[in-house]
């Protein structure tokens, strides 16, 4: 499997198994004189009997208050697997996730709107007492916008040279950007444009400028992604992307609130 970057946040969820019986559904029960007559208005209170691991299913019984009926359900820990994080920009080809972790046997994964910038989808669905659907969002990007370039096979391939300080970050830290290049036709022009993985939208930090070193300073803890784009003075082009992880400051994150 190719080496796949779409951002998904881990998730912890707990599914339960459908039961034969429904909370506050009405049941025949015999009453306190032993008649038959008696329809109890079921007020039912859950309580966890065994936990869930990653391993074993656990158990949750449903007690009514009322007749004392009960009935109990499978709960699971699905907690241990993740997908890879990171993003996808548009080539035209499908593209899927790397699923790390334990999910549960017969458990299908299928994607939808994989292939086109926007939001794509990766469909889980759960197979015998894992049953229901998980619907987890990820982005492909659209390719950033950029002139055709005129093919001039005498002058020596544009390369873009240009490199982060850092890909990991604190919020409040800068991260400082070198723009370079070689070949093509100099002078060289630099542009910048940062993007939060969640939004897809570009902001342009410059664009078309001969300045070499640019420092940016995030203003949220996520993630990002930086386009460089170097210009020759024939109109060629060439671009680099690379991904940002701004964390929060060591002290928040180690908060037991945060």
């Amino acid at each position: 499997m190719e080496n796949k970057n779409a951002f998904i946040s881990v998730l912890l969820i707990t599914l339960s198994s459908c039961g034969n019986n429904l909370i506050n559904q009405e049941k025949n029960s015999k009453d306190f004189n032993g008649s038959s007559s008696f329809i109890c208005q079921h007020k039912y209170v859950e309580n966890v009997v065994k936990k869930p691991s990653i391993i074993e299913n656990g158990l949750i019984e449903y007690r009514c208050e009322k007749c004392d009926d009960s009935y109990q359900k499978e709960i699971y820990d699905l907690s241990q697997y993740t997908f890879e994080d990171g993003y996808f920009v548009y080539d035209g080809n499908a593209h899927d996730l790397t699923i790390k972790g334990m999910i549960p046997y017969g458990t299908t994964v299928e994607y939808e709107n994989n292939i086109a910038p926007g939001t794509g989808n990766v469909i889980l669905r759960f197979m015998g007492n894992y049953e229901g659907i998980m619907t987890i969002p990820f982005a492909i990007f659209p390719p950033h916008q950029e002139e055709k370039e005129v093919s001039e096979p005498s002058v020596p391939v544009l390369e873009n040279l240009s490199a982060l300080s850092a890909d990991k970050i604190r919020l409040g830290e800068t991260v400082q950007i070198r723009t370079a290049a070689q070949g093509g036709t100099a002078p060289y022009t630099y542009s910048v444009f940062l993007c939060k993985i969640k939004k897809q939208n570009w902001k342009t930090v410059q664009e078309n400028s001969e300045n070499t070193l640019i420092n940016i300073t995030p203003a949220m803890a996520t993630r990002y992604l930086i386009l460089i784009k170097v210009k020759d003075s024939s109109g060629k082009s060439a671009k680099q992307y690379f991904k940002l992880s701004v964390d929060l400051p060591e002290a928040e994150a180690d908060s037991p609130s945060s």
